[in-house]
């Protein structure tokens, strides 16, 4: 469980940063109400992934000081499929 029961009207909750995984593949929902409580909970299955570009370019065009002006361009991931 990460997180606490949240205030009635709650609609978002943080995971933070670095929050070991473990063997865990899904975040889960559950909601409570006065009547009762949800039995099967929403999901999410999520995968922490890291696709970086290459070769990263900005070629400065812009003379004038404190400015910048250019093309950026990059060649995309090798794994474009969680982009």
């Amino acid at each position: 469980q990460v997180g606490a029961l949240r205030p009635v009207g709650t609609n978002s909750a943080a995971v933070l940063a670095d929050t070991p995984i473990g063997m865990f593949e899904q975040i889960v929902v559950y909601t409570k109400s006065s009547l009762c409580e949800q039995s099967t909970p929403s999901n999410f299955s999520f995968s922490d992934t890291f696709s970086p570009v290459r070769n990263l370019t900005f070629d400065d065009e812009d003379l004038d000081a404190g400015e910048l002006g250019g093309a950026v361009t990059w060649d995309p991931p090798d794994e474009a499929g969680q982009v």
